[in-house]
């Protein structure tokens, strides 16, 4: 018998923290950034209305960029679903600058660079990287998609059918199939309620001139926003980028505008039931609540989720856990649009799960109508912000081409000053706010998604061919509260982050005792206040047969499920 542990410790510094200006047009903004984050910024808004926020980082190996379009499927006219993503592809099909179909692709895989684009519902992105040296050549090129894209028509055919391969492609995906399920109990006039990755079908007869049109109305500079990352400075950057994507048109279309409800007043509650191709079974809490973005800074939403989602001593997870009926719990909130959201809580159930789905409904009821039962607490709120707090203080850095393709969107939900801090801000607490979301999490304004191999269908979505069954109906939930009860303070919130320094001694064996040894790093290169401890067991004559190996990793997961709900604290507190 082994064991081995290693030791690391990091050190940190901490700066003052940045001055914030909240106006999105305002070149003065300073974008505050990680005390952790040696990258320089630059906020500006070019003569036509582009924003862009340049990042100089002279210790990269990669240039990247992102430009994100605030235009996605959502605006695509209803005679063509898909459309958007189908412009997307043809934006890569030559230029008047560059003519050449694959020439962009073929020059940035030439130069050691990647390159991809991705279209959402209210947004399309686009994005590469690229070896330093050659970034502003390779950005003259994606310039050139937004100010003058051939759309050749003598390759609509190609793109056509590279759209509906996509399409085909996820025919067999349970996680499209349970989004196209879900769209059929949306309001039917709702842009999200609609098909829109396109297909052969739905990109017929006139689709050029609609794709001309959607580009010529739709990609304005003034709703884009484009984040550049390389190794020179924010000097040397901007004097390239400013007359390079400058030359983009800026039709003064402004923000797009959302005229018709996610669903209407009697499309809730409801019960959707659809099956899955997997063996798989799901169990969904859907409630319908305005978007949460306005309230970044003080995240009363965050405040329920994280209560509805913890998994410690007293967590709706531990008891549903105990009685056998689900593998996981998850709770959070997503966006629907500027409007509408959900406040979700989805469990991964089990057959036995399957079986008690109205206790489970109950429980959780319960645990929602324990959150009601007594005013939403200050210092539970603090405790979460500390946590925020020490995630962006401590923030490790991410790769060029991940920041800048998830950064780039990000300004159209926050100013620029806030845009990388934003999802850690959790600056003043709301209780009236918090009730006021609460007061939404009610059986009468739910969405409840049951999902499995063998569910009760009468019904088939025809566009992913999923049966389904949608019922509107309120849930039966009588509240239970069971042994459920809110967590306690959390113990193993750090108190003191000043650190050792690092030294270059590297890995010592610091005991060496039979049947176990200790080694120790003591190492500051990362800047970040963690202990890293790893516990490596051996085994007798080693792992060598498949049961040797099948019973291990039953041991471990027995081990790490017995553990959770001690553990479960601490890893909210960084550990």
């Amino acid at each position: 018998f082994l064991l081995c542990a290693c030791l690391l410790l990091t050190a940190c510094e901490t700066t003052p923290r940045q001055s914030v200006d909240g106006h999105n047009d305002d070149q003065s903004s300073t974008v505050r950034k990680s005390p952790n984050d040696d990258r320089e910024y630059r906020y500006l808004v070019l003569e036509n209305s582009l924003r862009v926020l340049l990042v100089s980082d002279d210790q990269t190996d990669k240039s990247a960029a992102s430009l994100t379009v605030l235009r996605g499927s959502y605006h695509e006219p209803t005679a063509y679903p898909g459309l958007a993503h189908f412009l997307e592809h043809m934006l890569f099909i030559g230029t008047a600058k560059y003519p050449d179909v694959d020439g962009y692709q073929q020059f940035i895989s030439a130069h050691g660079g990647s390159t991809n684009a991705y279209t959402a519902a209210e947004h399309t992105n686009y994005f590469f990287d690229i070896q330093p040296a050659d970034f502003e050549a390779g950005m003259d090129r994606f310039a050139q998609f937004f100010i003058s894209p051939l759309l050749a028509k003598e390759y609509v055919a190609r793109e056509k059918n590279a759209v509906h391969s996509e399409y085909q492609l996820q025919i067999k995906d349970d996680n499209w199939r349970g989004s196209s399920a879900l769209k059929a109990a949306m309001n039917p006039a709702y842009p999200g309620s609609r098909f829109t990755i396109g297909s052969l079908d739905t990109l017929g007869q006139g689709v050029d001139e609609a794709l001309l049109e959607f580009f010529n109305t739709e990609y304005s500079a003034d709703q884009m926003i484009l984040v550049a990352l390389s190794n020179e400075s924010l000097d040397e950057l901007e004097q390239w980028i400013r007359p390079m994507f400058g030359e983009i048109k800026n039709q003064k279309i402004g923000p797009a505008k959302m005229t018709e409800k996610a669903f209407t007043a009697d499309q809730l509650p409801a019960v959707l039931t659809h099956q899955s191709l997997k063996n798989q079974r799901r169990l969904g809490y859907n409630f319908s609540i305005p978007s949460t973005e306005i309230y970044y800074r003080k995240k009363p939403a965050q405040y329920i989720t994280n209560l509805l989602g913890h998994e410690g001593e007293g967590s709706l997870h531990q008891l549903l856990k105990e009685r056998g009926w689900i593998e996981s719990l998850a709770a959070g909130v997503s966006r629907l649009d500027a409007a509408n959201a959900f406040l979700s809580v989805d469990m991964e159930i089990n057959e036995a799960g399957a079986a008690h789905i109205e206790e489970i409904g109950q429980l959780l009821f319960g645990y929602i109508d324990l959150l009601r039962s007594q005013p939403p607490k200050a210092w539970r709120y603090a405790e979460q912000a500390v946590v925020a707090h020490l995630g962006f203080q401590f923030q490790e850095q991410s790769s060029a081409t991940g920041f800048v393709y998830r950064t780039a969107p990000a300004f159209a939900l926050y100013p620029p000053n806030d845009v990388l801090i934003a999802p850690y801000l959790m600056e003043s607490f709301d209780a009236e706010l918090i009730e006021s979301i609460l007061a939404r999490l009610t059986p009468q304004n739910v969405l409840v998604e049951i999902v499995g191999p063998d569910t009760e269908t009468d019904q088939v979505e025809p566009w992913f061919e999923v049966p389904y069954k949608l019922e509107h109906r309120e849930v039966k939930s009588t509240p239970t509260r069971a042994s459920l009860h809110l967590p306690e303070e959390n113990r193993f919130l750090p108190g003191e982050l000043e650190l050792l320094e690092g030294d270059a001694m590297g890995p010592m064996l610091v005991v060496d005792n039979p049947g176990m040894q200790i080694w120790f790093d003591q190492d500051a290169e990362f800047n970040v206040p963690r202990a890293n401890l790893y516990f490596i067991l051996g085994v007798q004559n080693g792992l060598t047969t498949p049961e040797d190996i099948v019973m291990a990793q039953l041991y471990q997961r027995l081990v790490n499920d017995a553990l959770n709900d001690y553990a479960y604290p601490a890893m909210l507190a960084g550990l």
